[in-house]
């Protein structure tokens, strides 16, 4: 049986993050998705003895309003933070099995106010976890951390070919898998703007980003 190689998925990007300033202390954001990126697309390889495919779909549009620094175990936390449901279907009719990996790049950065401070990016998390209850249980290995300090839009990414899972061998129906995507400011997160001036180098901060994968039913 002919084996294929590594098959490269389109993912939806699934993040354009947008601050609005208000207050103090707390930057409240707004998320909003348009439509090229409402739309996953995927590549299938078929033939008469194969089926091989992955598909990650961000699930449409998503608004969310009024994020503050917030601890992921807060009863507020599932208003006040970004969420992004995300259901992975893949199947994998080979003979062999086949690692599912995603990546997260940074596509477009924009800070507001001029340079982030160093320490500041340590209040920036992500997280892909299974569970949508809260942003720091069961977290997907190498899916979690905080914002590097040095960003390039277009080329930093946030995760970088790291395994959802590995679709097993001669799995001949398609399955599927549900992951969340989330994005927030902690609640250790201070700044006190002084008078008129908003100078919070969080506040105003405009950022995208966008997924891309590959499945690989490649022998080991």
């Amino acid at each position: 049986m002919k084996e294929k190689n590594k098959l490269i998925i389109a993912i939806v990007a699934v993040a354009l993050i947008a601050v609005a300033v208000v207050g103090a202390t707390y930057a409240f954001w707004t998320w909003t998705t348009n439509e090229a990126q409402r739309t996953s697309v995927s590549f299938t390889v078929t033939d008469a003895a194969e089926d091989v495919y992955a598909n990650l779909d961000g699930g449409g549009s998503t608004t969310a309003q009024n994020l503050a620094p917030v601890a992921c175990g807060n009863s507020k936390y599932t208003t006040y933070a970004i969420k992004k449901t995300m259901t992975l279907t893949y199947k994998n009719a080979s003979v062999n099995p086949a690692p599912i990996t995603g990546t997260l790049t940074i596509t477009a950065w924009t800070p507001a106010h001029g340079t982030i401070p160093t320490a500041a990016y340590s209040h920036l998390h992500y997280a892909v976890t299974e569970s949508g209850t809260n942003c720091s249980q069961t977290a997907v290995t190498g899916m979690s951390g905080t914002f590097p300090t040095s960003i390039t839009a277009g080329t930093t990414k946030l995760i970088d070919d790291v395994t959802f899972l590995t679709a097993p061998a001669n799995t001949n129906t398609e399955q599927s898998k549900t992951y969340y995507l989330w994005i927030w400011l902690d609640s250790t997160y201070e700044y006190e703007n002084v008078g008129n001036a908003v100078t919070d180098p969080m506040q105003g901060l405009q950022f995208t980003v966008a997924w891309s994968g590959t499945i690989n039913n490649t022998p080991a």
